[in-house]
């Protein structure tokens, strides 16, 4: 079971990495800020089904194991659904508003197994390329990780998949990596001062998403 899964798993990031490549044209920048080997975490911008795809090919050519976060009240609603986000993109349910204690643990366990962790930490789908206000749940996770968190923002897959279509269009899209953000020694703190910490991260990852612009528009 296992060597099947791996087989669709390798199958479908093949055919998805040559559709993508001939009708959006992809083109990364910034993979060097992204190790060789893990573990980190990926926070990106979210606009679009496509945008886990892209995140994938940007790693494709290394040898580390990619967990995606993904909405469980959206792709964990039935079995059917559950299986292809697991099989397809190696999905993790998580909550949109909190992140649950047990996938915290989980999560840890990964990137302590040298896994990357890719998080949307807007939360959902955004109609326009602009980033919303970052959930909580990124901050948290970094605190438990204890692993540097690389900003990333996607360009273009707006318009080659909009939200409430299941139709990909002939656009060009990019990827963009930031330097990565490394969490500081106040994890260990409470109460209060942790929430203002959560509070100082998150708004450091935004920014750092926020300032990444496309290159080919200056």
């Amino acid at each position: 079971m296992r060597l099947l899964r791996k087989s669709v798993f390798f199958g479908v990031h093949q055919f998805c990495g040559l559709g993508m490549h001939i009708l959006q044209k992809l083109q990364f920048h910034g993979l060097e800020n992204l190790p060789d080997r893990g573990p980190i975490i990926i926070a990106s911008n979210h606009c679009s089904h496509i945008d886990t795809a892209i995140h994938f090919q940007a790693l494709a050519d290394r040898k580390i194991e990619l967990r995606v976060l993904a909405a469980e009240d959206y792709f964990f609603k039935n079995r059917l659904s559950r299986t292809l986000v697991e099989w397809m993109f190696n999905g993790l349910p998580m909550g949109r508003r909190r992140i649950q204690p047990k996938l915290l643990n989980q999560c840890s366990e990964e990137t302590n197994a040298g896994k990357i962790i890719l998080i949307f930490p807007e939360g959902t789908r955004q109609m326009y390329p602009e980033i919303a206000s970052l959930r909580g749940a990124m901050a948290m996770l970094a605190a438990k990780c204890r692993v540097p968190v690389v900003p990333a923002r996607n360009f273009g897959s707006h318009r080659a998949m909009p939200k409430g279509q299941f139709r990909i269009h002939r656009f060009p899209v990019e990827a963009q990596f930031g330097k990565p953000i490394i969490p500081d020694p106040l994890l260990e703190s409470e109460g209060s001062e942790r929430k203002a910490y959560y509070a100082e991260l998150n708004t450091r990852v935004g920014s750092a998403i926020k300032a990444l612009k496309r290159p080919s528009k200056g």
